[in-house]
């Protein structure tokens, strides 16, 4: 699964409307280098540790697909209200972090299929009876 997850993040890379995944990708390859943006304030998806370096779930994901290109993986920290405008400004190759598709964002950026799933969840004392929670 993880597999199809990050050739399907790797086809989506240089993301604008004005570039096709494959030129992105040979761009890629010429500068030996994927650089993907995170907000990295959004733990354990991405933040910053103690050294002062971008870590987490979203940074290895992009360190894999840049591994498997066969470049350098380069994390980026970005303001998320900026985060699209970055992307069509080719400030960097791609984003990689939790953002919802919206019918707005379709109308400048593609989106790869989603790499994890969440979803409302309910963690309780194992023996207790959920009849009893109030919702």
């Amino acid at each position: 699964m993880l597999k199809k997850v990050l050739i399907g993040a790797c086809l989506t890379l240089a993301l604008s409307t004005n570039a096709s995944a494959e030129s992105g990708l040979e761009q890629v390859k010429a500068n030996n280098t994927l650089t993907f943006a995170m907000s990295g304030a959004y733990p354990p998806f991405n933040f910053v540790d103690e050294q002062g370096e971008l870590t987490g779930f979203d940074v290895e994901i992009g360190k894999e697909i840049a591994r498997r290109i066969g470049v350098e993986g380069k994390p980026i920290a970005t303001a998320w209200d900026g985060i699209i405008a970055g992307l069509l400004a080719n400030r960097y190759d791609t984003i990689i972090g939790s953002m919802a598709i919206t019918d707005e964002r379709l109308k400048t950026i593609d989106f790869s299929s989603p790499y994890y799933r969440s979803g409302a969840q309910l963690f309780v004392k194992k023996g207790t009876d959920v009849e009893d929670i109030d919702a």
